[in-house]
């Protein structure tokens, strides 16, 4: 045996390594254990190191113990575990050998589990005080839900990264006992919700000192001044679109509110700037305004206003990931609210503050009306942009203002861009000829011109050949939704392929 394998922490990089490979990584790390007394615990550590069922250590107990009824899996039908006899102390040896490896659990569903008698045997039998001694993750995302009850049995002191869905409001109970168990928590996740339960859960939180990821529905004002405060926290994500951020208009002096946050999603854009006043300079890398739940539209007004605050508040250069994902919003859309919904160049003007963007994504109810100016300000603003997203909605269609003589500006300024969406008119195509002072710009792959207007077929491929000769892809608003389409976008669709065809 080579000396270098005598080195425990080389040998545990080895079995780490295989967990990691695609094909039959358990069936690996069995062989190997059975190789060599040095390869023995560091493979069923990395055997066992996550469990998503308790069926792989029932399985280790006795064969007279547990009685398994097997249905058709053709049919769907799970099977049925039921106790066949009293348990004994033998009968855990086994079962406690390997659930000591055990550092990450998860249920999504109980799956072979039809019955919760198992998790009761084991809530009355077990003969220690926690079944994962070692346990770190935790993940209890029960179907049925009526079954979270049971997540009790796994809740241990060494727990670092907690999450959990709940099902009632009698459930935010556990909180109480997570928070005294589990004191060195860095992630939690707490799914399902009601929002009845913020001020459970704002106390919860308050308890814990060590937050470095968290999830939650909402929280009270003494929880956001707890976070605030943490120097370790970098993922914040409020999930409720409707309860209002607490906000005190008279922050105590100190210092600054959030320190390491590089990440945040909300899901209401309405109530954004009240959560970013809260923020106060804070050096976000990425923001995410999640677009769920059937809600009105944020209008104009309110969309300017989060621009405006987030300008504010955000630090200039720290941005580089900004995304406002688009909500369930009516199918159409009348010309009246046109003008109370479109987004135009003087809303998108505080964003050009943010020089070192890399992604921006936007989607607002009736789109974007914006002319080539903007184009132009946006392409010189945002040198190291990669990903330009300014989605339509697909009912909605302003007449366009951007040319293509207005997109040319990111081939001169942004180098790096290599997916635009944009709705354009193509329909005059500038004449491009190739020169010593052309500008070309090679990165771009992807443009999706959503139900953007386009006259004839062959100027605009020689312009685009010639400008972003690297293009490969152009998409419509038929490829994302080829529903209830009308003449007119089907017919713009099939000329903008024909495009994508002859540029290849």
């Amino acid at each position: 045996m080579h000396r270098a394998l005598h080195i425990v922490e080389l040998v545990d990089m080895i079995c780490g390594q295989i967990s990691l490979q695609r094909r039959h990584p358990s069936r690996a790390l069995s062989r190997l254990a059975r190789t060599s007394r040095i390869f023995l615990d560091p493979a069923l550590d990395a055997l066992w190191s996550h469990q998503a069922t308790i069926i792989h250590l029932l399985n280790t107990m006795p064969n007279d113990l547990w009685e398994i009824s097997n249905e058709d899996p053709e049919l769907g039908e799970d099977r049925i575990i039921t106790l066949r006899r009293p348990t004994i102390p033998s009968d855990w040896n086994r079962f406690r050998y390997y659930a000591e490896r055990v550092r990450s659990f998860s249920v999504e569903d109980h799956g072979f589990l039809e019955t919760s008698e198992v998790y009761e045997i084991l809530a009355l039998c077990f003969p220690q005080e926690y079944i994962f001694p070692r346990l770190e993750k935790l993940g209890w995302f029960p179907l049925p839900i009526d079954h979270f009850d049971h997540v009790r049995l796994f809740i241990s002191p060494g727990i670092t990264n907690l999450h959990l869905t709940m099902g009632s409001f009698s459930d935010l109970s556990i909180l109480a006992t997570v928070a005294l168990t589990c004191p060195r928590l860095t992630e939690v996740g707490l799914g399902c919700t009601p929002t009845a339960g913020i001020p459970l859960i704002s106390t919860f939180v308050c308890a814990l000192h060590h937050l470095e990821s968290l999830v939650v529905v909402g929280l009270n004002q003494a929880a956001l001044i707890h976070l605030a405060q943490l120097p370790t926290l970098r993922y914040l994500w409020l999930m409720s679109n409707t309860q209002p951020i607490p906000f005190d208009p008279h922050p105590s002096p100190g210092p600054p509110n959030f320190p390491a946050l590089k990440k945040l999603e909300f899901e209401s854009l309405d109530h954004a700037p009240a959560l970013l006043e809260i923020l106060v300079k804070c050096s976000l890398v990425e923001f995410t305004i999640v677009g769920r739940g059937f809600r009105a539209p944020p209008t104009q007004i309110a969309s300017e206003r989060f621009y405006v605050a987030l300008a504010k508040r955000c630090t200039h250069s720290s941005l580089q990931k900004l995304t406002l994902q688009s909500g369930h919003y009516a199918a159409t859309m009348n010309i009246g609210q046109v003008d109370v919904y479109s987004v135009g160049g003087g809303t998108l003007e505080p964003l050009l503050s943010f020089h070192n963007l890399v992604i921006l994504s936007l989607a607002h109810a009736a789109g974007f009306d914006i002319d080539d100016a903007m184009v132009g300000k946006m392409a010189s603003a945002w040198p190291r942009i990669e990903t330009l997203q300014l989605l339509p909605h697909t009912s909605c269609r302003l007449i366009p203002r951007v040319s293509l003589e207005g997109i040319y500006a990111f081939a001169k300024h942004c180098p790096r861009l290599k997916d635009l969406t944009i709705v354009l008119d193509a329909t005059i195509v500038p004449e491009v000829k190739l020169n010593s002072e052309t500008v070309t710009q090679g990165s771009l792959e992807s443009l999706d011109v959503a139900h953007s207007p386009i006259g004839k077929r062959r100027p605009v491929v020689e312009f685009l050949a010639a400008v972003f000769p690297g293009l490969q892809m152009i998409r419509t608003v038929y490829d994302r939704d080829s529903r209830s389409q009308d003449a007119v976008v089907i017919r713009s669709h099939k000329s903008w392929k024909k495009v994508e065809e002859s540029m290849w």
